[in-house]
């Protein structure tokens, strides 16, 4: 979560040119780093954030399947009367799929061949993150 660039490059580059030396097999391979955050869902994720800025997720919500669904069928419909007429929907079926999908990080193969290990904690990286995007102004 949290990922300051300098302390990052700092920490996982010599990680990475030690494992390199020893095997160079490990070249053009693909690592998550992540910082152990306990798996959770896309919205629950984003609450702490949302409240940095003083914000909070809809306690209102519409079921997912008719809601896509009838995103596919104006998208659709934007479509076939797009040589005519240009509408512009306010989402699409896509991010709403993306929103609403279970994303898992796993940092096993970076710790195995890497030797990688976190330098932050999932309670150090929020605190850390949160002071910086309680910064931001929208």
């Amino acid at each position: 979560m949290y990922f300051p660039c300098i302390v990052d490059q700092y920490h996982i580059f010599p990680i990475t040119d030690r494992a390199l030396q020893e095997n160079p097999g490990l070249g053009g391979q693909f690592y998550f780093v992540p910082d152990n955050t306990p798996i959770q869902s896309t919205f629950t994720f984003m609450e702490p954030f949302l409240a940095a800025q003083g914000l909070q997720l809809s306690r209102f919500s519409l079921p997912y399947t008719p809601v896509y669904y009838g995103l596919v069928v104006a998208e659709w419909i934007a479509w076939l009367i797009s040589p005519f007429v240009h509408l512009s929907l306010p989402t699409e079926s896509y991010s709403l799929r993306y929103i609403n999908m279970h994303l898992y990080f796993s940092g096993r193969k970076a710790e195995q061949e890497l030797g990688f290990k976190p330098i932050f904690s999932p309670k150090l990286s929020l605190h850390r993150s949160l002071q910086y995007y309680k910064s931001l102004k929208l």
